[in-house]
């Protein structure tokens, strides 16, 4: 049995399929783009999370060392006060 032949593609459809693999590439154009500008944020935010880390535990260094300190007003030794008092 003879196979049933498939009728030529009009130029529309042509026109179609071109507009259509444009609007393909495109958008995988786009996609690329984005997943660049993602990384690249992501690498930023990586960045920042290590400093803000680092400022975290300098900042509970300076309260600990702030919490040992001696007030003026607390007496720190069996010396005399200075003359002036």
């Amino acid at each position: 049995m003879p196979q049933p032949k498939t009728p030529p593609e009009s130029a529309a459809t042509i026109v179609a399929f071109e507009k259509i693999s444009i609007s393909m590439t495109e958008l995988e154009i786009k996609f690329v783009y984005q997943q660049e500008t993602i990384e690249s944020l992501n690498e930023q935010v990586t960045k920042q999370w290590k400093v803000i880390d680092q400022l975290t535990r300098k900042l509970g260094m300076l309260h600990d060392q702030m919490s040992n300190m001696v007030y003026d007003g607390e007496k720190t030794s069996d010396d005399p006060p200075p003359p002036h008092y």
